[in-house]
């Protein structure tokens, strides 16, 4: 199950997307990647891989891109994103939480090497809301990224949790865009030797020019 992934930030090339693309890696289980960097605005062209009448999950994006990468995102709007998840989650887009999680590196994402999750607002019966604050958002560090994306994917944690604002009351939690991250250990830290092993591939792509 492949997260969906949206750079915005116009200045982020390929460099800083394959830096992305590896601290936002499952290092501990495999040096896995689980994101697929979205680089299509038609949302029909995320759909439709099938086999037979199964749906196949969408393919997670491997570093290092293309230097020569054009991304489709860059100087687009958090609320464009917001709108082709809406797209996509129309009804029959299937690959794990379908759309009601992305992630989005942003011009201040690129500058201080975080990301926004943002994740759609359900009522109380689990049905989307349809008002105009439709995904809950908040910003974390891009090493922090993973663990709290799959705790969300798998809903094995709240969206709440991970948030300074864990006792609001309810009804604030169907209206409330912006949430302030807060860590809570939602995983094993990143090992001596797994930070070696990333910080070795940034270090190697760096000295190719492609980060």
């Amino acid at each position: 199950m492949s997260g969906l992934l949206f750079v915005i930030a116009p200045e982020a090339d390929h460099k800083i997307i394959n830096q992305l693309l590896l601290y936002i890696r499952d290092w501990e289980y495999g040096a896995l990647d689980s994101f697929r960097l979205v680089n299509t605005k038609n949302a029909y062209d995320l759909e439709g891989f099938a086999d037979g009448d199964r749906t196949i999950a969408l393919e997670a994006t491997a570093p290092p891109v293309p230097v020569d990468f054009e991304n489709a995102w860059a100087g687009a709007s958090l609320k464009d994103v917001e709108d082709y998840c809406l797209d996509l989650d129309r009804g029959d887009f299937e690959d794990g939480g379908k759309a009601h999680l992305f992630v989005v590196v942003d011009s201040q994402g690129v500058q201080d090497k975080t990301c926004i999750i943002g994740e759609r607002m359900m009522d109380y019966e689990n049905e989307p809301i349809t008002f105009p604050e439709r995904f809950k958002k908040l910003r974390l560090p891009w090493d922090e990224t993973y663990l709290t994306w799959c705790n969300l994917n798998i809903a094995n944690m709240n969206f709440e949790e991970f948030t300074e604002e864990a006792d609001v009351e309810y009804e604030d939690t169907l209206t409330r865009q912006w949430w302030t991250y807060h860590s809570v250990g939602n995983g094993p830290e990143l090992s001596k030797e797994n930070r070696r092993r990333r910080d070795a591939e940034i270090a190697e792509l760096r000295e190719d020019s492609r980060a």
